[in-house]
């Protein structure tokens, strides 16, 4: 199954919209999107995951490299990763990515300012 990557701005935040399956052919484009708009100033990044259905361990990596670009740049608040579903949410967990990543159940609490 293919990926599509949908992006907008809201509130300060860029939001892709990830729906289908990050997998061995789609790992790299949204390894680049997500790079890519992380490395952008002024802005942080939601990843809207409530029609994605599917990560390989390719798709993992990217998540990983993303906790690692986040944790470099000393703002854990820069990315949050939204609704999850519980099945992929349990496979980011066993990955550890659970504590090394920001995850919200909306969108609308993803926006909000972390005290």
């Amino acid at each position: 199954m293919r990926l599509e990557i949908a992006e907008r701005e809201a509130d300060g935040w860029i939001i892709l919209t990830l729906t289908g399956s990050i997998d061995n052919y789609t790992a790299a484009d949204f390894r680049e999107r997500a790079i890519n708009r992380l490395r952008d100033p002024g802005n942080g990044l939601i990843l809207d995951c409530s029609a994605l259905n599917f990560v390989s361990s390719a798709g993992l990596r990217v998540f990983v490299l993303l906790a690692k670009q986040v944790a470099e740049a000393g703002k854990p608040n820069l990315l949050t990763i939204t609704n999850v579903r519980p099945t992929l949410m349990k496979f980011f967990e066993v990955a550890g990515l659970g504590n090394m990543l920001r995850f919200a159940p909306s969108l609308e609490l993803a926006m909000k300012p972390v005290a």
